[in-house]
């Protein structure tokens, strides 16, 4: 029993950080200039969320996000270093889905948790690409929304902090997992630059739930 305590997380890990990270770096010279869409994307899903218009809009691009992630990493790339990326593939495409199912019953729009889902959508797109070249890694790794999962995952919970309701927790809990795996990897790869994106979203929906309580606003189709 003892020799089992004797375990760190790096013991499960089943590729090397290099590996890991050479992962992005191959998919986004495969798919350049993808990338330079996905910004533009990125921009609009700011634009749309921080004026509260096209709601539908912002579902397609949120689940067109997630298949392009299911295809594109877990798919093609991330099963080839550890078995259960076929798995995360499908999760993926079951996080699309439960997406779509907001275009047939839009929810409620919350105004006061707008401000924090703009932070965390600020943070998603546009800083944390950042984090891979800030922390000494190659710039040409950087994760981009709709490629990686990591800021996919981020900028969902965002987007749940902008709408309120029940079903709200119907595409939460997919994306809580994946930062949870993703916090787990970097912590295993002794890579302390990777908890932040995990850990900046779980905090700001913790702060920004209690907003939610008697503030509502019906969203225009």
């Amino acid at each position: 029993m003892q020799h089992l305590f004797s375990y760190s997380l790096s013991d499960f890990l089943l590729f090397s950080p290099e590996t890991y990270f050479r992962l992005f770096v191959r998919m986004n010279e495969a798919l350049w200039p993808l990338q330079i869409l996905l910004f533009a994307i990125g921009l609009l899903v700011l634009w749309l969320a921080l004026y509260q218009r096209g709601f539908r809009v912002l579902v397609l691009i949120f689940a067109a996000a997630w298949l392009l992630v299911a295809w594109v990493f877990f798919w093609e790339r991330y099963q080839s270093i550890n078995w259960a990326g076929r798995y995360f593939a499908a999760a993926a495409v079951v996080q699309a889905l439960l997406l779509l199912q907001f275009v047939v019953w839009p929810p409620a729009f919350s105004p006061r948790g707008q401000g924090p889902a703009v932070l965390l959508l600020v943070f998603a797109l546009l800083i944390q690409p950042l984090i891979i070249p800030l922390s000494g890694r190659a710039w040409q790794g950087m994760e981009f929304f709709g490629l990686a999962p990591d800021p996919t995952a981020v900028a969902t919970i965002g987007f749940v902090l902008l709408v309120s309701g029940w079903r709200r927790w119907l595409v939460l809990p997919l994306a809580l997992v994946w930062c949870a795996i993703t916090a787990a990897t970097a912590w295993a790869m002794d890579w302390p630059a990777g908890v932040i994106a995990p850990a900046a979203a779980v905090a700001t929906l913790l702060l920004g739930l209690p907003l939610y309580k008697g503030d509502r606003r019906e969203i225009q189709p």
